[in-house]
């Protein structure tokens, strides 16, 4: 730009988001949403805190509502910021998004319009049209290199997830790009942490695919604090590389967290921990008093925040029940927090007179005599109701059921019938000499050892059933199949006599076809809060 823009051009807008900050839902308030015993008690403690009024039981008009409140505030922060390429970062996201679903849908033949997002740079109806016809040149930043190269990859591969990887990787391009132009380092290191965050992730869930260094370099961004030559020399060795790599980053206790999932841990911590580093870094704009800093933290916590009340509010609309049974009733096992999200108990004979105030948070469990003797406490009452549940034995169970099979005559559908000697037919007619004994699923997916089989076959450039008998430990039978389904398939070509079968595939070839099939690591969409307590409500949900 011509005029460098100062910190102090943000005095007026820093001031304005540092008291609109005081209407983000901390931690105290999100634990008031889920206390909330009513979808009406929950619209008025978010209307306490800014938003419309939203009908938690209407999920599509909730969702409207929500989206049109982010785009308010963005479009009332961008006419006060000094720079509105910084609201950009948080509106480019939606572009790719859309371009995604509108590239699936034309390669499927059907409309892409429930899935369009109209929160980006540029609306979503403009966008659909620009690619339907073509005319790229009208798109923002690299969206035009961007559709053109994962449009290509869609029509040569037919695999939509290799297009949507592109796309990522043009995301995060043009979100750098974005901010080596604004010349803020602090976006330059927002940027930077999300792309570290996403590697990070796409290194854990490869490894624990048990995919190989190729598998891995296709799916990492670039742009990020550790490159991704870096990444690929600790993938080899994940024990030590992790922390090599990612200890001297504020990624160090994500990077132990995903040791310990690859060692059959918890991948939610590992999840939550990334998200914390990136929480970290937004958090550190609490000590910048102004400049664009306050604003992206701001922002970044507002995204979080819309995603939490989603979450929360479809959960409230779907109307999930949940039963939770426990035989040890204690403080430590029923918290304050389950309590308040679980209004409606039963507590059968409990030992105690705490153990009943535990459950029902008042005394008498402790006198109930046992089979199907409860005390009821619903939503809404004063005190439980005693009630006298029905008890029956497993020697009862077997009885009845007894009884029903000797007594009861069985009606079969004609018309599944049908159906299932019309598959017999087709079956024998066109069987190739597979015999019915065989399941349809290795019929119609092939051997589940056949993968290995073919990584063999490759690896020793021979396709011969003896060959698989030494190497997997088969017996002839399940060998011969398997060069068969790789026949079949196009993976080698048929039998010559004393010729070796001629390969027809190479292992990059397989390696495509493989990823092809398997789910791919995605970049989130942006999650994180300039706030902790944003963070911490983030975590309440979970």
């Amino acid at each position: 730009m011509a005029n460098k823009i100062k910190d102090t051009d943000y005095l007026a807008i820093s001031a304005r988001v540092r008291a609109m900050e005081t209407t983000l839902l901390t931690a105290e308030r999100m634990e008031r949403l889920l206390e909330a015993r009513s979808d009406e008690e929950v619209s008025k403690l978010l209307q306490d805190c800014g938003y419309p009024e939203l009908d938690a039981a209407r999920p599509e008009a909730m969702d409207a509502a929500l989206s049109q409140a982010r785009e308010e505030l963005l479009t009332d922060l961008g006419d006060g910021a000094p720079d509105p390429r910084y609201i950009d970062i948080f509106k480019l996201k939606y572009d790719y998004h859309n371009a995604k679903a509108i590239l699936k849908a034309a390669a499927m033949g059907t409309s892409p319009d429930r899935m369009l997002m109209d929160m980006g740079r540029i609306g979503a109806a403009e966008l659909k049209t620009a690619v339907e016809s073509g005319e790229l040149d009208k798109l923002p930043g690299a969206l035009p290199a961007a559709v053109a190269e994962a449009k290509s990859v869609l029509d040569t591969t037919r695999d939509p997830q290799l297009s949507d990887i592109v796309l990522d990787r043009w995301m995060y391009r043009d979100m750098a790009q974005v901010a080596e132009d604004t010349g803020s380092q602090f976006l330059r290191g927002y940027v930077e942490t999300q792309i570290d965050a996403a590697n990070l992730r796409a290194l854990i869930r490869t490894l624990r695919m048990g995919k190989n260094a190729d598998f891995l370099a296709g799916v990492l961004f670039e742009s990020g604090t550790v490159e991704p030559a870096a990444i690929l020399a600790a993938a080899n060795h994940p024990a030590g590389g992790l922390n090599e790599i990612y200890g001297p980053t504020r990624f160090a206790q994500a990077a132990k967290a995903g040791e310990a999932a690859l060692k059959g841990g918890s991948l939610t911590e590992f999840e939550k921990r990334c998200d914390d580093a990136v929480s970290d870094y937004l958090a550190g704009a609490q000590m910048i008093p102004f400049g664009e800093a306050p604003l992206l933290a701001y922002l970044a916590a507002r995204e979080t925040e819309y995603t939490n009340i989603r979450i929360l509010l479809m959960g409230r609309a779907a109307g999930m029940h949940l039963i939770i049974a426990t035989q040890r009733p204690s403080a430590d096992v029923i918290t304050g927090l389950m309590k308040a999200n679980i209004p409606s108990r039963i507590a059968f004979a409990v030992a105690s007179s705490l153990e009943s105030r535990i459950i029902l948070d008042n005394t008498g469990a402790e006198k109930l005599v046992g089979k199907g003797d409860m005390l009821y406490a619903p939503l809404g009452a004063g005190k439980p109701t005693r009630v006298q549940g029905c008890f029956i034995t497993p020697e009862e169970i077997e009885r009845v059921v007894g009884f029903v099979k000797t007594t009861g005559e069985a009606e079969y559908s004609r018309e599944v019938m049908d159906k299932i000697e019309q598959a017999v037919k087709e079956k024998e007619k066109g069987g190739g000499g597979k015999t019915s004994a065989e399941p349809a699923e290795a019929q119609e997916d092939g051997d589940e050892l056949l993968p290995a089989a073919v990584e063999v076959v490759l690896e020793t450039g021979q396709a011969s059933v003896s060959m698989l008998q030494r190497r997997l430990k088969l017996g002839y039978a399940r060998a011969a199949r398997l060069v068969d389904q790789m026949e079949e398939r196009g993976i080698v070509g048929p039998f010559e006599g004393s010729k070796p079968r001629q390969l027809l595939i190479d292992k990059a070839k397989w390696q495509e076809l493989q990823m092809s099939k398997q789910p791919q690591p995605e970049p989130e969409i942006d999650r994180s809060g300039s706030i902790r307590d944003v963070f911490e409500s983030r975590d309440a949900l979970e």
